[in-house]
């Protein structure tokens, strides 16, 4: 199902050659952003930590060397006569590989796992709350240029409206309060005209800031039709948003690399076997005076090999609770996200249906308000109103028109948060 589609007549004032889309603003956004350059810095150190746990999986390879000084006799004459000391230099090759530990390693390797997929869940929630941030920042430079043609054309109106009153005054039809009257609502838009175009440079800086570009660089944007979004039950979209945000899916992998990293600390309170292999080469040289020369050797040794920790001052018990401390609190925010994921597309659902409710309110309330001030203007020229009843008729059409822009903007504005409370485009 889908709402009538509604069409509404705009002046595109930043349609011109060279203007950006809203397309184009996130695609230079994604390229532009430091939090995703950040978010994928995160991914990459979630990857270093899983490869760095693996590592432990797989055989160790080292070579050592050494050059010793060694006494020739029982007393410390190596320290004090090194004429009576002889060298020997050592070589060798060892390798060690893990046998069993009872998943330890391999659960902290299945935590790094987890680690990564939780990293790029956040970066993908990274990428839609930028795009979220871009398309507000985009409608809202939108709406206060129309807002800003709302003003100037108000302003236009009451120029002529001065003028009309003056000539009546002159006349003698009117008295000077008429025509003060007139000054007075002049002045005040012009007023409303300076906070607008503050209100535009404003939302031009901040969107250039996610573009990458000077703040007060010139910037020119396609508007954006007026086109229904396709509707979606609140209900449906709840289920959606509970099985794909990103947030969500991310403190899931969170859960299980806690659990993984929780199993492997329980697991490091038991032995650990391994294979361990060797060759070395010795070479010794005979003391000095000595006629005697020892001879070179060179053996290949390997076993299998146990740790078993005695007392480590209760650090893998500390190390047991706090995996299982996190574990808890992770699964508690889980609980506490799946309300809130609930309450949050309600609230944004309820919001997005009002805004498409109030284009269509304000679409009739300025044809209200523009017949309602030709009504006026005519009884005026019979003497009939008064010209405070002109003004407030003509600010009754400016609020109008000013309110329409408001609740059609804030319509995709609404709309764009929805997809981001939902997890992703719809």
């Amino acid at each position: 199902m889908k709402h009538k589609i509604i069409f509404l007549t705009f002046l595109f004032s930043s349609s011109w050659a060279g203007s950006y889309s809203l397309d184009e603003c996130l695609q230079i956004a994604q390229k532009q952003s430091h939090r995703i350059e950040i978010a994928h810095f995160d991914v990459d150190i979630a990857k270093a930590s899983k490869n760095e746990a693996f590592s432990y999986l797989l055989p160790r390879l080292q070579i050592e060397g050494r050059y010793e000084l060694k006494n020739s006799q029982r007393d410390y004459s190596v320290f004090t006569d090194f004429g009576s000391a002889f060298s020997s230099k050592t070589v060798g090759v060892t390798t060690n590989l893990l046998l069993f530990d009872f998943f330890s390693t391999w659960n902290f390797y299945r935590a790094g796992q987890w680690g990564v997929v939780a990293a790029e869940k956040n970066f993908d929630k990274t990428q839609i709350l930028l795009e979220e941030e871009v398309k507000t920042c985009y409608f809202r430079y939108l709406e206060t240029g129309k807002n800003l043609e709302v003003i100037e054309e108000s302003i236009h109106l009451l120029d002529q409206q001065l003028q009309t009153t003056k000539d009546y005054f002159e006349q003698g039809m009117i008295s000077k309060t008429d025509v003060l009257s007139v000054e007075v609502l002049l002045a005040e838009k012009r007023k409303a005209r300076l906070r607008a175009k503050n209100d535009r440079i404003e939302a031009q800086m901040v969107l250039n800031r996610l573009l990458g570009q000077e703040l007060l660089e010139p910037l020119a944007l396609q508007d954006v039709p007026m086109t229904a979004y396709e509707n979606h039950s609140v209900e449906s979209l709840q289920k959606l948003a509970l099985d794909r945000r990103s947030d969500r899916l991310a403190l899931q992998a969170q859960i299980q690399a806690l659990d993984a990293r929780y199993r492997a600390s329980r697991s490091m309170h038991a032995p650990k076997f391994y294979l361990f292999g060797g060759y070395n080469f010795l070479e010794s040289a005979p003391s000095h005076g000595s006629k005697t020369n020892t001879p070179d050797k060179n053996w290949i040794s390997g076993g299998i090999g146990m740790q078993f920790p005695l007392f480590e001052g209760g650090k893998t018990h500390s190390q047991v609770d706090k995996a299982l401390a996190q574990l808890s609190q992770a699964k508690a925010q889980l609980e506490e996200l799946d309300t809130f994921v609930t309450i949050e597309v309600e609230k944004s659902y309820l919001f997005w249906q009002e805004q498409f409710a109030n284009i269509s309110i304000d679409q009739a309330a300025i044809e209200l308000a523009e017949e309602n001030l030709r009504s006026i203007s005519d009884r005026y020229s019979q003497g009939l109103v008064s010209i405070n009843d002109i003004l407030k008729a003509s600010e009754q059409l400016s609020q109008s028109k000013m309110g329409q822009n408001r609740s059609i903007y804030r319509y995709h504005i609404a709309y764009a948060h929805l997809i981001t409370v939902v997890g992703g485009r719809l």
